[in-house]
């Protein structure tokens, strides 16, 4: 299914430049002493990491993102992305560390929950899934609608539908740009799921409106010309 799609270029603050995930509150956001005390160091091999993590150059990022830990360990923007050049690296376990590194230096910071229920979504990890997704739950705006989202996924594969709907509904209803079209097609599914095609259709064709992707839009139709076709065999 469609995963939930970074803006081109996220408007946030400098330490978020590099992060996959679309958090345009986070200027916003309170600015702890930790991240604002980052070397400047720190940062030049952060910005490097950034470069060649966006050119798909995992090797050198991870030197870069490294060498910026290296030079002020409290950096939970290097943490987080460390976390995601190690998923890429298919380092699964080194990756849940970074990430868990990142959360115990400010556990009011949004991305390293976002970093982990991206590995836990990866590894199928449904319950564990669930829970991490409760524990950021209110934290602000952007994080809810993850959370509802992280939910939503969760309680599919552990086919609780109802409370996947209804948490599919909650992170749509977050998105009033509707920058994450991925969770019409996530809904679409858990009515699918449920056989109510009418609502799926719905739902896909909302998806169809929002997405600029060519591959998903593909999917999401060949994904709704099979449930007609399951109707009409019924």
């Amino acid at each position: 299914m469609p995963t939930m799609e970074p803006m081109p270029k996220p408007g946030v603050v400098e330490d978020e430049m590099c992060v996959p995930w679309d958090l345009p509150d986070m200027r916003g956001a309170t600015v702890s002493a930790i991240r604002l005390g980052v070397p400047s160091k720190a940062r030049g091999e952060y910005e490097k990491a950034c470069g060649a993590f966006k050119r798909k150059k995992l090797t050198e990022a991870e030197q870069h993102v490294r060498g910026a830990i290296d030079k002020y360990s409290n950096y939970q923007a290097a943490w987080v992305m460390l976390g995601q050049v190690l998923q890429d690296e298919q380092k699964m376990n080194e990756a849940h560390d970074a990430c868990s590194q990142a959360l115990s230096v400010d556990p009011t910071y949004l991305p390293p929950y976002l970093c982990l229920a991206g590995l836990l979504e990866r590894e199928n990890q449904w319950a564990d899934l669930l829970t991490l997704s409760d524990r950021f739950l209110g934290m602000n705006t952007v994080g809810d609608r993850y959370a509802h989202y992280y939910r939503a996924i969760a309680h599919f594969h552990l086919y609780n539908l109802p409370e996947a709907q209804k948490s599919a509904s909650q992170a749509i209803a977050l998105d009033p740009q509707h920058h994450q079209p991925g969770l019409y097609f996530l809904l679409a599914q858990i009515y699918g799921e449920q056989g109510d095609v009418a609502d799926a259709s719905a739902q896909i064709r909302q998806f169809l409106k929002f997405t600029d992707h060519r591959q998903d839009k593909d999917a999401a139709k060949k994904y709704l010309a099979e449930l007609q076709a399951q109707q009409k065999a019924k």
